[in-house]
């Protein structure tokens, strides 16, 4: 064997050369400034380019962690409420589906974006995320006294 891309092919014409898969980016991390993110259009070709692409990464990151967190608070505000906000309305399905749907593409497009194996795009990703959790973790914090149950027999694990 001469490595993967110099397998004899004993696969019938199926070898074991990947690299048409990855659509011709690298399966290993890199650094340069060409970058094609998520849309053929959302090309970096310049230092300006990719430093903006890196801008845009770095917030979008950090508005995700803000729309996962708002969802869950409004979870939790809905189910101390109640009376406010009953169950199964069309408002309250209608509001669960667009901070699910909007926190999943967020997560999934963040994702594919660390997938490029970019280093500059990749930390731009982590660390967008890490200062959202710093920066709204305490803001939305529910207080104790709502998120769990103080009375007998309400809590899922009285002792």
């Amino acid at each position: 064997m001469n490595g993967m891309n110099g397998m004899n092919d004993t696969n019938g014409g199926h070898g074991m050369d990947h690299s048409s898969h990855a659509g011709g980016h690298p399966m290993f991390f890199r650094t340069g400034v060409e970058n094609v993110i998520l849309f053929e259009e959302w090309k970096t070709e310049n230092g300006g380019q990719y430093a903006g692409a890196i801008f845009a990464v770095f917030f979008c990151a950090i508005f995700a962690v803000f729309v996962r967190l708002y969802r869950g608070q409004m979870e939790n505000s809905w189910e101390s409420n109640k009376e406010a906000f009953p169950a199964h309305t069309a408002a309250r399905l209608a509001m669960r589906f667009s901070l699910a749907f909007l926190s999943f593409t967020l997560d999934y497009g963040l994702m594919l974006i660390a997938m490029i194996f970019d280093v500059g795009l990749f930390f731009a990703v982590v660390s967008g995320l890490a200062v959202g959790v710093i920066l709204f973790t305490d803001l939305m914090k529910v207080p104790a006294s709502k998120s769990f149950s103080t009375t007998k027999n309400e809590g899922c694990c009285d002792v």
